[in-house]
């Protein structure tokens, strides 16, 4: 049987399985999914990498605007833009599009806060929200959506002692949209 969708009614389901893959994957992380943490942190500071070209740089100044959008929305400061968080968000971003695999820690088991330490990012707190979208005209839109369906990722974007934040993205070869935004306290 075959069974025909308007094209809204398939991009509602498609947010409607962006969503629940995300809140299964949050589910399923470790009790650190959201990132949030507390500690006392080096002050040294790294050079960002050169950003990525084409679209995934369009996506990461939407995906940063959108969330202080929704910050300024519910009468919270916008997050500030900190460079030396772009080199962790792209690095962990294009990890995971190498590795075609979502997920909060690195390949090699690291979590946010190891690779803020060993990029020598300074933090008393951190967020990590991770998302990929795929077949989406507005991935950008998308995975916000998503996040914020989602407690934990909701929770970061919202949190107003979070005031720093860097997007990083990646696209893999099929497309697909790998996004990692780092938030931190100082």
């Amino acid at each position: 049987m075959t069974v025909s969708l308007s094209p809204a009614r398939r991009s509602a389901c498609r947010t409607v399985v962006a969503c629940i893959a995300i809140l299964v994957l949050a589910a399923l992380a470790q009790a650190d999914a959201t990132g949030t943490k507390v500690a006392t942190k080096p002050t040294a500071i790294r050079v960002p990498q050169s950003p990525p070209q084409g679209g995934a740089a369009s996506v990461e100044q939407a995906v940063f605007e959108k969330v202080n959008a929704i910050r300024r929305e519910r009468g919270l400061a916008p997050v500030r833009l900190a460079s030396d968080l772009l080199t962790v968000a792209r690095n962990h971003s294009e990890e995971q599009a190498r590795r075609n695999w979502m997920t909060h820690r690195s390949a090699d088991g690291k979590s946010a806060g190891e690779r803020l330490d060993a990029a020598q990012v300074a933090w008393l707190r951190y967020g990590e929200n991770v998302g990929l979208v795929k077949g989406y005209s507005d991935p950008a839109a998308t995975v916000v959506e998503a996040w914020l369906h989602s407690p934990g990722h909701a929770a970061n974007i919202l949190d107003s002692q979070l005031a720093e934040s860097a997007v990083g993205v990646a696209q893999a070869a099929d497309g697909t949209y790998f996004l990692t935004q780092v938030f931190v306290t100082r």
